[in-house]
């Protein structure tokens, strides 16, 4: 998803654009497992993809925050929806990047 979102914004193919997400795991504060997942494209010395990598991080194009809701009552998300809508959170129309070897039922990398 990642890499597609990125070709598109920069007229580049997606096969050579090096994208990979690592998720590196983190203790949260109460000491539960919690994962970040980091968005990385490599970038060689004196490559053209400087300009690319330069612009993604001052446009913050994929800055996202995600979470998982234990019970998600109707009300309970359309107040965090309101919430979030009303200090500039916007859908982004996302999709879902599988982890590697967690395959879903529906096939490829997007979640219906």
């Amino acid at each position: 998803m990642v890499r597609e979102r990125l070709a598109a914004r920069h007229g580049r193919a997606a096969a050579g654009l090096d994208i990979e997400i690592p998720r590196p795991p983190v203790l949260g504060p109460d000491g539960e497992q919690r994962t970040v997942e980091v968005f990385t494209l490599t970038v060689p010395p004196g490559s053209e993809l400087a300009d690319i990598a330069e612009h993604e991080r001052a446009q913050q194009h994929e800055a996202h925050l995600a979470f998982e809701i234990d019970c998600p009552d109707p009300l309970v998300l359309r107040g965090l929806h309101t919430i979030l809508a009303r200090h500039g959170a916007l859908a982004d129309g996302g999709g879902y990047n599988t982890p590697p070897g967690q395959g879903w039922a529906g096939g490829g990398d997007r979640r219906p």
